[in-house]
């Protein structure tokens, strides 16, 4: 594998971490990657509020609309600022 690194950011890397070898510090900086991805992971799918939020989830209405597949954004709208008063 080829890859091109900003030297800038490679030179703060190893003044951080203490590490000349670049092949280290790239297998450091992984590690910190997978196990922090890990961890927000499991933090998300252990607190269900924290997984909402994470998503980008707005909310939900109900609807007798039958054709919502067509018209979903004006019944959505007007949902909302029934259920909160603003859109």
């Amino acid at each position: 594998m080829h890859t091109e690194i900003d030297d800038t950011l490679l030179q703060e890397a190893f003044a951080l971490t203490n590490i000349h070898n670049q092949k280290e510090l790239i297998h450091l900086a992984l590690q910190e990657f997978v196990n922090k991805r890990k961890s927000l992971f499991k933090s998300q799918s252990n607190n269900p509020i924290a997984a909402l939020l994470a998503s980008d989830f707005i909310g939900c209405v109900d609807s007798d609309e039958t054709t919502l597949s067509q018209n979903y954004k004006v019944e959505y709208t007007k949902a909302l600022k029934d259920k909160y008063g603003y859109r």
